[in-house]
């Protein structure tokens, strides 16, 4: 039997085969898709294959305003069938992306409460992954049409977020996404829930693995609530989350190098600037393990609030951070390999991984401040020298060696 999508893809109609003149090429192939979306149970492949076909050949976007209300009917039909949902939602994230701006500003809203019904619906986690990316991505459009934005803003950020941060870990990380894409496209409205979702993203922080989504919404988490008088809440905000994260690399930093800085007067940190929770596992090895996640996921967040776009200018501490960042590659290999110590010897095996994150940390602070970093040339060029150095093993062990190569990449 042919396949239904290889005669779209020719550009053959689905009923009797027919060729196609050019004048009504993307009509019939549009036709066609939407009569295989009807036609089809959720077949996994062949519903996969969609958005290139309709992608390709650019189905929505070549429609004229009006054209797509027959199509634009079924979708919302299929987003209300539990058994055709999928094939909703694919459509809707093509329709979303290639869609006009009437078409879009016409039928927002109903797709709105399209999405906020397929989620509050008992569904597959493929269904409430895709709803939610798709969501996603109507919210960032959303943001192009001023009076669509204040009317989502005011009726239903405060619908979405309590739902969004309800969700299990399943689908955690596409919900964090949406979550984010709201912060930063309505953060006004997202105020009013800043304590739940920062809570919910230390928690989610708070993993040996933390995903990128919950890295980079907890650094938006700075622009979340109303902006004040020429950005001054924000920027205030952004100040307050970088002081949090270096102070805090600063305390795990120093848990992790206890007893062998010397010469150096500790800068004391209390106990409400520290991210997290400050209890540890109370043997080795757990302890250093959970310190050394703790100390790489608040690199990631520093890095990542150092990278992404603001809402306003800020003051990045640039002496506070390379002070940390020279403390942290103060402690080298040669420094630990004559310690016989199990604790010791437990954290040379995590101190590349350790360097490689201030080392990220470092060329992003380098890529912000550009030019303003030229004071402290000499300086970065000694630290990157050093990690070169201390990390020059002819004679290695094959396998050993591999740790210290990733660290030398850095560095280079």
């Amino acid at each position: 039997m042919t396949d239904p999508l290889v005669n779209i893809r020719k550009g053959t109609l689905l009923a009797g085969n027919l060729p196609l003149n050019m004048a009504d090429y993307r009509s019939s192939m549009l036709s066609g898709v939407i009569r295989l979306c009807l036609q089809t149970d959720q077949n996994a492949s062949l519903i996969s294959s969609l958005p290139t076909v309709i992608s390709h050949h650019q189905l929505f976007g070549s429609q004229q305003f009006g054209s797509l209300n027959d199509i634009i009917g079924d979708v919302n039909n299929q987003l209300n069938s539990s058994k055709k949902r999928l094939q909703g939602l694919i459509l809707l994230d093509c329709l979303i992306q290639q869609g006009s701006a009437d078409t879009f500003s016409s039928h927002c809203q109903t797709w709105l409460n399209l999405l906020l019904q397929a989620l509050q619906s008992p569904s597959s986690d493929q269904v409430h992954k895709l709803s939610l990316t798709v969501l996603s991505s109507l919210i960032e459009r959303i943001t192009s049409f001023p009076e669509l934005a204040r009317d989502v803003g005011t009726m239903y950020i405060a619908q979405l977020l309590p739902l969004l941060l309800t969700f299990s870990s399943g689908v955690k990380d596409e919900a964090i996404t949406c979550i984010h894409a709201c912060v930063i496209h309505f953060p006004g409205p997202s105020g009013n829930f800043l304590n739940k979702i920062k809570s919910m993203l230390v928690e989610e922080l708070d993993r040996a693995t933390p995903s990128q989504a919950a890295v980079q919404c907890y650094t938006s988490l700075a622009q979340c609530g109303s902006a004040g008088t020429q950005g001054t809440k924000h920027r205030k905000g952004w100040a307050e989350m970088c002081d949090s994260l270096v102070s805090s690399l600063i305390f795990w930093l120093g848990q992790l190098y206890e007893g062998l800085e010397t010469g150096l007067q500790e800068e004391e940190q209390g106990s409400d600037k520290v991210f997290g929770s400050c209890q540890l596992p109370s043997t080795q090895p757990q302890q250093t393990v959970h310190i050394v996640h703790r100390f790489q996921t608040l690199c990631l967040c520093l890095e990542s609030l150092l990278r992404e776009s603001f809402s306003t200018w800020v003051q990045i501490p640039a002496d506070k951070i390379l002070k940390l960042i020279c403390r942290a590659l103060a402690v080298h290999v040669n420094m630990l390999s004559c310690k016989a110590t199990t604790n010791y010897l437990l954290l040379l095996s995590y101190l590349p991984s350790i360097h490689i994150s201030v080392l990220k940390v470092l060329s992003q602070l380098i890529v912000c401040c550009k030019r303003l970093l030229m004071p402290q040339a000499s300086l970065i060029f000694r630290l990157v020298i050093q990690c070169l150095t201390t990390t020059n093993r002819n004679n290695m062990v094959p396998g050993v060696e591999k740790p210290f190569r990733e660290l030398r990449e850095s560095a280079y």
